[in-house]
């Protein structure tokens, strides 16, 4: 806690940064808190900080920003994606933006948000943590998370698969050589 009992956040730069003036350290958040014309808190009745979007596609377009910048930032870094219905705009604008990286629509796009579009993420360096899946349940099956995580994150966002730490609830719990199907 830093003075006066008030809990203080350190920011990107290693700066603390306390109460009313906390901000977000993010380009990507900065634009997205300026165009909400909004604060990013409001002390004391708000505890949490809070970047305020008109939709839910919009939501996940500020999410792929954000995830970008890091990524750019923090190469080897550690990842926990959420599956499920949740994150479709977030995978749809990541998708785009790796897929189209260096095209001028692109650029310009991601110039706009203060990211260089220079530096693409590099994907591959990434270690990704499954957070989550249904038990018993094949991996190979539609809708099973993990299923979800190698089609969308592995192959989508091209993850390397050596450096994922995926949930196999069909072997969890089942002697060698046997699966919840054989149970």
């Amino acid at each position: 806690e830093g003075k006066n009992g008030e809990s203080e956040m350190k920011g990107s730069n290693g700066d603390v940064e306390m109460g009313e003036d906390f901000g977000p350290t993010s380009a990507v958040e900065k634009f997205f808190l300026a165009q909400s014309g909004r604060k990013f808190m409001y002390s004391p009745v708000e505890k949490v900080p809070v970047i305020e979007v008109s939709n839910f596609p919009t939501l996940g377009k500020l999410t792929a920003l954000r995830f970008i910048e890091w990524v750019q930032h923090n190469p080897g870094g550690v990842v926990s994606l959420p599956t499920g219905k949740t994150p479709e705009h977030f995978i749809k604008w990541v998708t785009h933006y790796l897929t189209n990286w260096g095209q001028p629509s692109v650029v310009e796009d991601l110039t706009g948000y203060n990211i260089d579009p220079i530096v693409k993420p590099d994907m591959k360096s990434l270690y990704f943590v499954q957070m989550d899946d249904s038990y018993p349940m094949n991996p190979t099956q539609h809708n099973c998370f993990q299923h979800y995580v190698n089609k969308y994150y592995i192959q989508g966002f091209g993850l390397d698969p050596h450096r994922c730490m995926l949930i196999d609830t069909w072997r969890v719990g089942c002697p060698d050589g046997v699966t919840a199907g054989d149970v």
